[in-house]
């Protein structure tokens, strides 16, 4: 799982994350986002093609920060 720092530095970066499904999303982030209760997880969004995805820390497995 990654870390919360790694997730802060991704905010308002173009990013490539690759998820632990397999799965790739490469596009702006938009946000990084606290959780409000002990039932959430910290999560960044990501703006990938026009779309926006909201994706769980441990959903994340690496952040590419492109630039």
């Amino acid at each position: 799982m990654i870390s919360v720092e790694e997730m802060k530095k991704a905010e308002y970066k173009y990013v490539k994350v690759k998820l632990t499904s397999g799965e790739v999303f490469e596009g702006y982030c938009t946000e990084f986002l606290q959780p409000e209760d002990e039932d959430e997880e910290y999560n960044i969004t990501v703006r990938d093609n026009g779309i926006l995805f909201e994706i769980n820390q441990s959903e994340i497995e690496e952040i590419e920060i492109l630039s």
